[in-house]
Formats: C-alpha cells, sequence, structure tokens
C-alpha cells in the first residue's frame, strides 16, 4: 500500500506544538489519513490535551482497520 505522503515521527524532531501543526497541515492535505491522526493524538497528548474532533476521526478512520496504528512513523 502507498501512502500519500511520509508519516512523521511525532516524539523525535521539533516542539510538541511544530509537530502538531505540521499534522493538522497533512491532515488539510489528506483528511481522515489514520497516521497523521494517530500522531496528532499523540502530540496533543504529549502536550495534555485532547481534541474530540480528531479523536472522533480517527474513531471513524480507523472504524473497519485491519493493521493495528501503534505510532506515526517516519
Amino acid at each position: 500500500t502507498t501512502h500519500p505522503h511520509p508519516p512523521i515521527l511525532s516524539g523525535l524532531v521539533g516542539s510538541e506544538m511544530c509537530i502538531r501543526d505540521r499534522y493538522r497541515t497533512e491532515l488539510a492535505d489528506h483528511p481522515h489519513n489514520v497516521w497523521s491522526l494517530q500522531g496528532l493524538k499523540v502530540a496533543l497528548g504529549a502536550q495534555g490535551k485532547i481534541d474530540a474532533d480528531v479523536d472522533a476521526d480517527y474513531e471513524e478512520s480507523t472504524a473497519r482497520k485491519d493493521v493495528w496504528i501503534t505510532t506515526s512513523i517516519m
């Protein structure tokens, strides 16, 4: 399977805010991308934040998944 962009590793590069913004930009270009949604959830969690819209999009986008997404990697 090919992905429209390389997933981003949220834990290694830059601040959580920069990473969060990068994931949001990726999601603007590729809505409902589970790799970016996972990374955004992790970045938000690192800031102690929760975004109900992101959580709902993630749940809907992964409802019929057959691969378990545990991290976003580059």
